[in-house]
Formats: C-alpha cells, sequence, structure tokens
C-alpha cells in the first residue's frame, strides 16, 4: 500500500502540495488553468487522483506537463470520463488528472467539404447540434452525451453504428497533440486526402493518451440522415433471433448498426437502426417486420430504450466488461457459449462487427470466478480466430490480468513508440499496453 493511500492525512498534505505548485506555475506562465475538484469516488482505473486541474488553452497543458516531469507526478487527462474505467492500473503516484473540457469549440469549418477542425474537449452532443444547422453531424457512434471528440478518438471508442460510421482511425483526418515532454506537433490534415506513406496520427488514435495530450481534432463530417427511425423486437428464442440477424444480412436491408442482448429474463431484443429517406426507412420497417414472427415489436420508445442499452453495453458503472472481437461467422456461436460462462454474463452483440460484450454487473462476484470468466472469454475468442480485451473491471481483476491480452514481441516495438512520445513516462503511466 501506498504511503499516500494508506494514510489520510499525508494524502491530504500532498493533495495541498500539488495544488500550491499547480497554482503557482500557471501564474507564472499566464496560462488559463485552475484547480477544481476530483469527482465523488471517481477512479481513473488505479489510485485515487490526488488533485484535478482544468486547463482553458495549450499553454495551460504544457504547463501541467512540464510541472509532472519535474515533479514526477502520473498526469491523466480527461474528458467526459465515459472510459474513466478502461485499461490497466496506473502504475505510479500521485496521479493528477488534467480535465481537458476548457479546450472546447470549433476552430474552422467547411461545410462544403464536410471538414472540420475541432478543440479536443468540445463533447460529440455539442459538436453535433452545432452542426446541425448546416444539415450535417459527426459521423461517430460512441454512446454516452458526456464523451468528448478528445476521449473518443484517444479510446477509439464507438458503437454498434460503426457497421455505417466507421470509428475514429476512419473519419479523424489530423490532430494536434502534446506528447510527454510538453512538445506539440501536428499530424495529418485538413483534407479528405492529406497523408501518404506512415499516419503518424493513427498511433495515438486508441492510446488511451498514453503518448500524448490530444488538443485539436480535424474530422470528416456526414451529411444528416434524412430519416431515421429505430426498431427492435423481443424473441422468447435467442436463435430466432439469431435467424432474423442472418435474414437483414441477406436481405434487402442497410442497417447502420444492429444491436442483439440477451436478458436476465430469457429474452432477446434485437435493435436496428435504419437511416435513410423516409420511403426506404418506412420499406425496411415494414419488412422487418415480417422477420419477427413469433416476436414482440416494440414501439418507439421501447426501442429507443433497448437501443441505447445494446449501445452502452461496455459503459456500465462498475462490475466487469470483456469486449470480445471475433470473425463475423462465429459471433452467433461465441454468444450462445458466452451463457455458460462463470457468472453468466448479460451478453450484448454487435452483429456485422463481430463484436460481444460480456458484462458482470457490481455484485455479480469477485476474486477466483470472476478472474475464471475472463479466462474463458478470452480463450474462447482466440479459439475462433479473435481476442477478447478487458475494457472495464473490478480492481482486483485488473490487478491479476494483462486487459489489453498479451502483447508478445509488440511489447518492445510498443516501449520503443511510449519512449519516443513520453521519455519520462508521464502520461498515464502503466495504463496501456504491456503496462507501458
Amino acid at each position: 500500500m501506498s504511503r499516500q493511500a494508506g494514510c489520510p492525512e499525508e494524502a491530504k498534505k500532498v493533495a495541498a502540495e500539488i495544488e500550491t505548485d499547480i497554482v503557482v506555475a500557471m501564474r507564472r506562465s499566464a496560462a488559463r488553468a485552475e484547480v477544481c475538484a476530483v469527482p465523488d469516488g471517481y477512479r481513473v482505473a488505479g489510485p485515487a487522483p490526488a488533485a484535478a486541474v482544468a486547463v482553458h488553452d495549450p499553454e495551460a497543458a504544457v504547463t501541467l506537463i512540464e510541472l509532472a516531469r519535474v515533479r514526477g507526478w502520473a498526469l491523466v487527462p480527461r474528458g467526459g470520463g465515459s472510459q474513466d474505467g478502461w485499461g490497466a492500473t496506473v502504475s505510479r503516484e500521485p496521479v493528477v488528472v488534467m480535465d481537458t473540457r476548457g479546450l472546447a469549440g470549433i476552430v474552422s469549418y467547411t461545410p462544403g467539404d464536410l471538414t472540420a477542425r475541432v478543440r479536443a474537449g468540445t463533447s460529440v452532443a455539442d459538436l453535433n447540434a452545432q452542426l446541425r444547422s448546416h444539415g450535417q453531424c459527426l459521423g461517430s457512434s460512441a454512446p454516452g452525451a458526456d464523451a468528448t471528440l478528445g476521449g473518443v478518438v484517444s479510446g477509439d471508442d464507438f458503437g454498434p453504428a460503426r457497421l455505417a460510421y466507421g470509428s475514429a482511425r476512419d473519419w479523424v483526418l489530423g490532430l494536434s497533440v502534446l506528447d510527454g515532454a510538453g512538445r506539440m506537433f501536428v499530424t495529418g490534415g485538413n483534407v479528405v486526402k492529406n497523408v501518404s506513406g506512415l499516419d503518424v496520427g493513427k498511433l495515438f488514435v486508441g492510446g488511451f493518451g498514453s503518448l500524448g495530450v490530444v488538443t485539436e481534432v480535424a474530422v470528416r463530417l456526414r451529411p444528416l440522415p434524412l430519416c431515421r427511425r429505430l426498431w427492435a423486437a423481443a424473441f422468447v428464442d435467442a436463435a430466432a433471433a439469431w435467424d432474423a440477424v442472418r435474414a437483414v444480412w441477406a436481405g434487402a436491408f442497410q442497417p447502420t448498426g444492429v444491436a442483439l442482448m440477451g436478458g436476465e429474463d430469457g429474452v432477446t431484443r434485437l435493435a436496428v437502426l435504419l437511416e435513410g429517406t423516409a420511403a426506404d426507412v418506412d420499406a425496411q420497417v415494414t419488412d422487418l417486420a415480417g422477420l419477427a414472427s413469433g416476436a414482440a415489436v416494440m414501439d418507439e420508445r421501447a426501442s429507443g430504450r433497448a437501443w441505447s442499452a445494446g449501445c452502452g453495453a461496455g459503459h456500465r458503472a462498475g462490475g466487469l466488461a470483456v469486449r470480445s472481437e471475433v470473425p463475423e461467422g462465429a459471433l452467433a456461436d461465441l454468444y450462445a457459449a458466452a451463457a455458460g460462462w462463470p457468472g453468466k454474463p448479460e451478453r450484448t452483440a454487435w452483429p456485422g462487427l463481430g463484436v460481444l460484450w460480456s458484462v458482470w454487473p457490481l455484485g455479480r462476484g469477485v476474486g477466483a470466478s470472476l478472474l475464471d470468466a475472463v479466462r474463458a472469454a478470452r480463450a474462447a475468442s482466440e479459439a475462433v480466430g479473435g481476442r477478447a480485451l478487458v475494457a472495464a473491471s473490478p480492481p482486483e481483476i485488473r490487478a491479476e490480468v494483462e486487459v489489453f491480452g498479451d502483447p508478445g514481441p509488440l511489447r518492445t516495438a510498443f516501449k520503443s513508440v511510449k519512449d519516443h512520445f513520453d521519455p519520462d513516462g508521464v502520461l498515464v503511466p502503466g495504463r496501456f499496453v504491456g503496462g507501458l
């Protein structure tokens, strides 16, 4: 147990010293930032933060990075907090959170080119609200109303609508990033085709802030769909639900995303997002009803709840969440097999993406039973040529398993990249692949 964690009075003293250092440094640099409260019960995959700082300009972020290097702090960039519990354990204390939500707003926007450059602390919801007047939107399928653009990019977060929208790797055109030495650099550009050769910016997508703090993102936009509808049905027989999924792929359907959820009540719920012209969407809804023989078709409100539950499968507070990524042809069998894993997880499949979420909520059990569950999920996923990552987990599980899986010989390459961009190990040390 660390000195800070084991002694409340010592922890308060350390926090006060850190806050004083930050206030003095920000005044000297004339950067815009302030010490802010750490959210109650907040954990960022590791020790409780000693302090949190809201930054409002890149200069404040640079100052904080430089101070962390000198003082030996572990610095954790954070946006809306939708992925607080994801990743491995931060391996060093004290932890200081850099709240990036003050880095908000659109820097430049060219509606005719369907491109924009946006500060990383802007929430996806706020960005889409501003784009709506131009009939455009960001093609992100990440769940969570508070998710920020920088957080979605850093965690490579996505939902079942990735089927049509892709992930951050598909719609990010360029990035402005501060690395672990406080150096600012820009990758990519503001146009759709701007990179030849190695796109270094892709290293930061899904890096959980371990290589750099994203301050701006150039994005590819999409026209708003003319019509958007959710259709959902409840099946007593899971096999019939999967038959309906196969019929969707075999028929004249163009779903934006599909989610299939198995509940503790034995009912399997299938939710489908449809977008297009009103006539086209209406025709597809009519045809979907024909696939739901014997199922209870849900009304609009219930369909919305089912879709939201399917999108947010990996974002429930607490508990254990494992994301399996397997060949599409193996998804239905893996979904069925997961019902027999230790602890009997709640299951959500994203057909078309080969993704299965297995979730053990808080109170479902800890210790050996959940460790066995992780091992079962990983073994079954790897047996069909896929992989399983532990997105969120209780501390005792995170301490016992490699959440991203064994990187093998690639760890050397990962470490080389980490050492280049973050030579002092300031940025979320230990949280990424291989404990880097």
